[in-house]
């Protein structure tokens, strides 16, 4: 290992400029029959604990002999906590990976790598990096085997992280192309069944028109009663493609902006669902740019179906105001209340697409159980990502 080469190099460097500390001209002793330089021993004593790995040595027994500084960090025993212990007994929910790896060591033959979680003794969990290695004497005699662990633990947890957001980008894509054809489906069905009723209907008044014009009052009557008849008929296509094209995308939003969307919004929603709606809205005098504005009012539409499909609430408050340096958009209800489980869900797919709308904007998303009964969506965005971009 690298770093112990050139901790070694430098500690010999430092010994031979200051001979009273060099290990090699000590006075060896023995204990138990067999002779030791103690300063050689504190020289790689004090190496080990200035690693910024944790070393442990376990004997034939698998009890433990030593442990460096960093070990003892690591796990926040006490060193008289830790001797002649197995190592197992600091273990937590096991094996996570392992990696092999030939070593030219014949005596150690494959060398492994393992990913560990262990378990500190305030009874938090961290993970490592465990790569044991055989040591012998000069007869070739297993002595034990000495360890290096690598803490992983911020590491793992952004493994963990990725993987989540990966699964939950996933699900949203699928949940986005299942929305894209249903709501092809319905759009096609709205056409079919509404726009193409009224043109069929049209096209005969207009081919019986056609048909007596030349009639002379016979008909007179009947051809401005047919005339009339599609006059209403041509209102009620307007009509109907007015609303399929507001449902795409309010004109509202592009015409007159954020704050006027959201009332119709709102009051849209109080019309369709019956549920009582409360809007409070505190920063009427700032300009959107058109990407935020978008992002509040279709994060705002997810909300509120929330509300509708899942709360069982009978009033709604909405609060859209400016707080210091951001912009905080507060929908909160009196109903059932979401669960832990809902809200860290990957298939809680309104929620993940929320948060996916507020990251250009370096926005937050928190959705909280109020203390009585209900659902806070709290969302906060600077005012400098919300304004000031054409």
């Amino acid at each position: 290992m690298k770093i112990i080469q050139d901790s070694k190099k430098i500690m010999e460097k430092k010994m031979c400029e200051n001979p009273k500390r060099n290990p090699r001209r000590g006075k060896a002793v023995k204990r138990n029959g067999k002779e030791f330089f103690p300063d050689e021993e504190d020289f790689f004593r004090q190496m080990a604990d200035n690693l910024d790995v944790g070393i442990v040595f376990q004997n034939q027994r698998g009890s433990i002999e030593y442990i460096n500084d960093k070990f003892l960090e690591m796990f926040g025993y006490s060193r008289a906590e830790v001797l002649g212990r197995p190592l197992d007994a600091f273990l937590g929910s096991g094996l996570l990976r392992k990696n092999s790896r030939p070593e030219s060591n014949k005596k150690c033959g494959s060398c492994i790598s393992l990913e560990l979680a262990w378990k500190r003794k305030d009874g938090t969990k961290f993970f490592s990096i465990f790569s044991p290695r055989p040591i012998f004497d000069k007869r070739g005699r297993f002595r034990g085997n000495v360890a290096a662990m690598t803490d992983i633990t911020e590491r793992r947890k952004t493994e963990v992280r990725l993987m989540q957001s990966q699964e939950e980008l996933s699900n949203l894509s699928q949940y986005i192309q299942s929305v894209r054809e249903k709501e092809s489906e319905r759009i096609a069905g709205e056409i079919h069944d509404e726009l193409g009723q009224y043109m069929t209907a049209l096209s005969m008044d207009l081919n019986w028109i056609s048909n007596h014009m030349d009639s002379g009052d016979e008909h007179r009557e009947r051809i401005i009663a047919k005339i009339e008849d599609m006059s209403y008929l041509l209102d009620k296509t307007i009509h109907a493609v007015q609303k399929i094209s507001s449902e795409l995308r309010p004109g509202l939003l592009d015409d007159l902006g954020l704050i006027p969307a959201l009332e119709w919004l709102i009051q849209d929603f109080q019309n369709r669902t019956g549920i009582d709606c409360a809007l409070q809205i505190q920063c009427r005098h700032l300009e959107f740019n058109p990407e935020f504005a978008t992002a509040i009012f279709r994060i705002t539409q997810e909300g509120l179906n929330n509300v509708a499909r899942h709360s069982q609430a009978t009033q709604v408050n909405i609060i859209f105001m400016k707080q210091g340096r951001n912009l905080e958009l507060c929908i909160e209800d009196n109903g059932r209340g979401i669960s832990e489980n809902e809200i860290a869900s990957p298939l809680s797919i309104g929620i993940i697409g929320m948060r996916v709308r507020l990251r250009p904007f370096d926005g937050r998303l928190d959705i909280t159980r109020t203390s009585g009964a209900g659902t806070l969506l709290r969302i906060s965005v600077p005012v400098s990502e919300a304004v000031g971009h054409d």
